[in-house]
């Protein structure tokens, strides 16, 4: 941009487009921006007017600052352009340049930087520390800006051909750091100006050997020879066999120095003088070093004096600082300060002021260190000192000034703490205020000064001076003072102090005195035992009131200046008297729970009621006894004594009157469901007290508290309880007296201390070695009354450990199984402490162990999961209210058993047991069904109408129906045929086909009787039979059973049947007798030996000769009815043979558990069947049915199915 400006003067052409474009509001402008020039240079500015509307360059100027004109250095170069060219110097240094247009216009303004050119640095210095590190360093000179000039430093080896940069560079130097020259070495030093970007170099090259500085020595010791006064130094020099020259330089107190020099790494220095202190330095320099360096000095201090500390039984003052010296013959050695038994002190009060002395500079702040050795090591103990400490000195204290019946005075004080106070000494001296001189007291020391005798009287004020001098330092302390004697006055004591009068209440004194021409006050102090109370008076009598009956009080008077400010009581005179009695003010003390409720016995019970004396203060007089009244909701009551209470009280029947030591009163013969109220009040020879009340509450209405404990820890008791009472108590009171262990009495006053309602303990505070004759009780507080004592069961300290358990004290028992039963008898209150824990521990054959706490209200634990027939040990401890844990017992022994059964006879057993229900149930299930029939059988039979047919030549006679009668029955026939009409005509065992079974059933119909004229099977037929109206008869030999319309093969139960009987086709049999018939039943009963059965399908047991009511008469009615039933019959027979197999089958089944079932219970057996129709066919049944009609005595029978 500058370059552009340049040209486009040149060319005469306008800069106005060159300007700010964007300032709209701009004249012009002033280039170049950067104003950074040399010192010696010129400044070029051009200043240009955006717009030839704005005016001219002629109307344009340049000043430095607002005011400094510069016109001899501008000139016009185009008509818009001003332009200035200024010679710089260090004046222009941050100055600003302005370009005006007009006078109130500026165009632009710039800050000149002004820069000194590079030069070359100056005062270059080289340096090899100690053959390892070079250093160059120079100084830049003088720059204007510093922070734009910057230096570069490379350097390398004269064999080198490259560059290398320094190990730490900066303006001024440059380091190289572990670096051994092995020939010279070229540096070159470059200067930049980072702001203009101008550069100078300087390369030098050096010989670093001629710039040497070796290492300082190391090791510096001095040993010094006190009685030669020479010091011999030694030294170490640094490493490498090079020339170096030692130079020591040695310098007194007194700045006085000389200088040696050796090659050598030791010098003796002589004629030194005692005790003075000394400086050895010593340097070192590198011979060959044309431009060589001294190292840096090494110095050693040493005071030529005796070895030891310094000084001599050192005397501090507190508040002032310790010194010692420690002074050691050899350097070498280092040393420190110890005290007592090798203890350091501390090392930031040690320092060396000589390499062969150290001191000790410590503050003293108290007197822990008075009378203690200090040490220094390593000289060891001898010598020593013992540091002696003092007190400062400070004035006397407690000044007192004594001017005794203005006779004498004494003037005392006390001189405060001083340790060793034989060395303060202290002196006193006094004058008037008229004399110049000052008069010695006549006896004085520490604390005490007469002044004059009785003979002087003084007339004015007195100065007194008192000097403290500690004289073993010499410092003293003046403390003088003024006073007058008038105002520390002590008149003389009071004389002939007498009693005018003594009453309960007030006591009147009297006195004299000797000095009269005084103004004198009295003071009267009257003192008891318990109070002090002081009046003051100017009369020589006084009345004391307010004061105690029966009280002693002693009675001092004495006189005092009425003027003096600072004056004294006179002796005091002293009369005592013992006051008169007057009627007590307090009642006995009793609170809501002084008394204890025994049992209760045939609805009466004593109690004791415990009396704690009033106040002594209260009582104006000696107590001589207590006055006892009882008393109801209604009325007094007389009061009965116990036996104990009655050599001790007088009974008079309403009042007790007990001596007034009586702690405790037993009343007797108390009714347990009455509420009472004892009045309690005290005497004395003088009157009674008021009464102090107590309820007792009937039995009952207020549960006292349970567990009662007490535990004394060496301070304290504390008391324990628990409550089992629904009612919410407002407070527990806790008691104590000296029991009496005979007749249950407080043996001396008893006392309490009431608790919140909600705490269940109290603490105590209790050291009397006597507690253990100490009982504690509690009693609760309620809304309905209080309980009454209840007395501590348990008293014990808190911290004995129970003791060991006996091993007969508990057992172990085998049971249950795979358990030990440990049980225990134990005391819970045993004189180590009230247990509440019992602790068991058990362990096996294999050391295994196992523990557990069980509470002590307990008194056996089984110990469970163990294993069988091992052996285990059993132990027990105690553990006690308070945590203490008593020892193990000695073991005892258990194996636990297992007798329970193993699980595979178990299972044949609930097998076994299982099986066994079966079968009852089964049996159950038989016998119900067999009451059940014999239920069924029992029940009457009813008969139908009969018709009687008469087989004699065909005469047929029908006569009318009638009861049967008994008769005796015939013989039975061998052979009975069927009478079911499911028969199927065989033995019942066998099969028959359909053609055989029609063909039967038609021999069968050919050989069928008609039915009688007065047969009922049309009503049979139509099924509306019913059963005859008259009851039941047994049926003879010739009774015949008609016209059933039911059979009883519906049933489930039958009779038991005959030897003859036959069972067809029936479910179950019943049992029957030889001749029973049945009909028109659904059970069958017991019969005669002749039964009949016809449609039925149970039968009972029938005989050979069968009864039928169905008569051949040839009827045709009956016969075609004959016919019906016949073809029904063949259609039954017809049936499928498999059914009939299938049926016979069950029957047999049946039959045969019926048997079994009989067996077992021991029944009569039952006979099977006989065999009827061995070989069925019609022949047969013919031919049986012919036998049984033909019989003799039988023509009536027929059969009819």
């Amino acid at each position: 941009m500058d370059t552009l400006v340049v040209l486009l003067m040149t060319w005469g052409l306008s800069v106005a487009h060159i300007c700010d474009p964007v300032c709209a509001q701009c004249k012009g402008c002033l280039l170049p921006g950067d104003l950074s020039v040399l010192v010696g240079q010129n400044l070029t500015l051009n200043c240009t007017l955006v717009d030839s509307d704005n005016g001219s360059s002629s109307d344009l100027f340049f000043t430095l600052g607002h005011d400094t004109g510069l016109s001899e250095y501008q000139h016009v170069i185009s008509e818009d352009t001003l332009q200035l060219v200024l010679p710089v110097n260090e004046t222009l240094a941050e100055a600003a340049v302005f370009c005006w247009h007009g006078n109130d216009t500026v165009i632009g303004s710039k800050n000149v930087t002004v820069e000194y050119p590079l030069h070359n640095v100056t005062g270059l210095r080289v340096l090899l520390d100690d053959w390892s590190n070079v250093t160059v360093s120079w100084d830049t000179g003088l720059y204007l800006h510093p922070r734009d000039i910057s230096v570069t430093t490379a350097w390398m080896a004269a064999s080198e051909g490259g560059w290398h940069n320094c190990s730490v560079s900066n303006t001024t130097s440059c380091f190289i750091a572990s670096y051994t020259p092995t020939g010279n070495l070229t540096f070159n030093i470059t200067v930049t100006n980072t702001r203009l970007g101008d550069s100078l170099s300087m390369p030098f090259t050096v010989d670093p050997e001629d710039y040497v500085k070796p290492a300082a020595v190391t090791s510096l010791d001095a040993e010094v020879d006190f009685s030669s006064r020479l010091v011999k130094l030694s030294w170490t020099p640094e490493a490498g066999n090079r020339s170096l020259t030692f130079t020591i330089v040695t310098q007194n107190s007194t700045f006085q120095s000389s200088n040696m020099t050796t090659t050598q790494n030791a010098m003796n220095v002589s004629d030194l003088q005692s005790n003075s202190s000394y400086t050895f330095t010593v340097t070192v320099e590198y011979n060959p070093a044309q431009h060589g360096y001294l190292s840096d000095p090494t110095t050693i201090g040493l005071i030529l004096s005796v070895e030891g500390i310094l000084p001599y039984d050192p005397y501090v003052i507190i508040g002032s600082n310790l010194t010692l010296n420690c002074t050691l013959a050899d350097t070498s050695k280092k040393a420190y300060f110890t005290y007592g038994n090798d203890k350091p002190l501390p090392k930031e009060y040690q320092r060396l002021i000589a390499d062969n002395v150290l001191q000790l500079h410590m503050p003293i702040s108290n007197t822990f260190f008075d009378g203690v050795t200090v040490l220094c090591n390593p000289i060891g103990k001898n010598p020593s000192q013992i540091i002696v400490l003092e007190n400062p000195l400070h004035n006397v204290t407690d000044l007192k000034i004594l001017l005794n019946d203005r006779n004498n005075m004494t003037v005392t004080w006390d001189i405060g703490g001083y340790l060793r106070p034989w060395d303060i000494s202290v002196t006193t001296v006094w004058r008037e205020a008229s004399e110049e001189g000052w008069h010695n007291c006549n006896v004085s020391n520490c604390n005490t000064a007469s002044c004059f005798n009785a003979s002087y009287i003084p007339t004015g004020n007195l100065t007194f001076n008192i000097t403290v001098t500690n004289t073993r330092v010499g410092d003293s302390l003046s403390m003088p003072f003024t006073v007058d004697p008038e105002d520390y006055v002590r008149p003389a004591p009071v004389m002939a102090l007498e009693l005018i009068s003594v009453a309960s209440r007030n006591v009147t004194l009297k006195w004299g005195n000797n000095t009269n021409r005084r103004n004198l006050t009295f003071t009267v102090i009257t003192r008891s035992a318990t109070s002090n109370m002081t009046v003051t008076t100017s009369e020589n009598q006084i009345t004391i009131s307010d004061l105690r009956p029966n009280t002693k009080y002693d009675f001092s008077v004495s006189a005092m200046s009425a003027t003096a400010r600072h004056g004294y009581p006179g002796e005091p005179r002293t009369v005592s008297t013992l006051t008169g009695e007057d009627a007590p003010e307090a009642a006995p003390n009793v609170t809501e729970g002084s008394f204890l409720a025994h049992d209760c016995v045939d609805g009466k019970r004593n109690i004791s009621v415990f009396i704690k004396a009033p106040p002594k203060e209260s009582n104006n007089g000696i107590l001589t006894n207590y006055k006892i009244r009882l008393f109801t909701n209604t009325m007094e009551k007389a009061v009965v004594l116990t036996s104990y209470m009655m050599p001790l009280c007088n009974n008079t029947g309403m009042v007790i009157v007990c001596p007034a030591t009586t702690a405790t009163v037993l009343l007797d013969d108390l009714n347990c469901n009455v509420d009472y109220v004892i009045l309690i009040s005290a005497s004395n020879a003088a009157g009674t007290s008021p009464t102090s009340s107590l309820r007792i509450p009937k039995l009952g209405d207020v549960r006292p508290p349970t567990d009662v404990i007490s535990a004394w820890n060496g301070t304290e008791v504390t008391v324990y309880w628990t409550s089992t009472s629904p009612d919410q108590p407002y407070n527990w009171t806790v008691f104590w007296c000296q029991w009496g262990s005979t007749n249950k009495t407080c043996q001396n006053d008893i006392q309490w201390k009431t608790v919140n309602g909600t705490q269940r303990s109290a603490h105590i505070p209790m050291k009397s070695k006597d507690r253990a004759l100490i009982r504690f009780g509690v009693s609760m507080e309620t809304a309905k009354g209080s309980c009454g004592l209840s007395i501590s069961r348990c008293n014990y300290n808190y911290g004995d450990v129970p003791a060991k358990p006996d091993k007969t004290s508990f057992d172990v028992d085998s049971k249950p199984d795979l358990a030990l039963t440990v049980s225990w008898k134990l005391d819970r209150c045993s004189g180590q402490g009230f247990i509440s824990v019992i602790s068991i521990e058990h362990c096996s054959e294999n050391s295994a162990c196992g523990s557990v706490n069980i509470s002590s209200e307990k008194d056996s634990h089984v110990i469970g999961n163990l294993q069988k027939d091992v052996n285990y040990t059993v132990k027990m401890r105690q553990i006690s209210h308070t945590g203490r844990v008593g020892p193990y017992s000695d073991p005892k022994f258990g194996v636990p058993i297992d007798t329970r059964l193993a699980a595979g006879f178990v299972i044949l057993i609930v097998f076994v047991c299982f099986l066994c229900l079966i079968v009852f149930a089964y049996i159950t299930r038989r016998c119900c069904r067999s009451l059940y029939k014999k239920w069924k059988a029992s029940e009457d039979i009813t008969m139908p109408e009969l018709c009687e047919r008469n087989y004699d030549d065909g005469a047929t006679t029908t006569n009318p129906p009638s009861a049967p009668e008994k008769t005796v029955s015939a013989p039975r026939p061998k052979e009975v045929p069927p009478a079911n009409h499911r028969q199927s005509f065989d033995s019942g065992r066998g099969s028959l086909t359909p053609e055989a079974a029609a063909r039967n059933a038609e021999q069968y119909h050919a050989m069928l009787p008609t039915p009688c004229a007065r047969s009922k099977f049309n009503r049979l037929n139509s099924r509306e039979s019913a059963p005859p109206e008259s009851p039941p008869a047994t049926v003879n030999e010739q009774t015949t059973v008609v016209d059933v319309e039911q059979t009883i093969g519906s049933t489930q139960q039958s009779g038991e049947g005959s030897k003859h009987t036959t069972v067809a086709d029936v479910e179950q049999s019943g049992e029957g007798s030889k001749h029973t018939t049945v009909a028109d039943v659904e059970q069958s009963g017991e019969g005669s030996k002749h039964t009949t059965v016809a449609h039925v399908e149970q039968s009972g047991e029938g005989s050979n000769v069968w009864d039928e009511s169905w008569c051949d008469t040839g009827d045709e009615t009956n016969s075609a009815y004959d016919s019906d039933v016949l073809s029904a019959y063949v259609a039954v027979v017809q049936t499928d043979e498999e059914d009939l197999n299938e049926e016979e089958e069950e029957e047999k089944t049946e039959e045969e558990e019926l048997q079994s079932d009989l067996n077992k219970m021991g029944l009569k057996s039952l006979s099977p069947p006989p065999a009827v129709f061995t070989n069925p066919s019609f022949t047969s049944l013919h031919v049986g049915l012919k036998q049984g009609c033909g019989d003799p005595g039988n023509e009536y029978y027929c059969t009819k199915l």
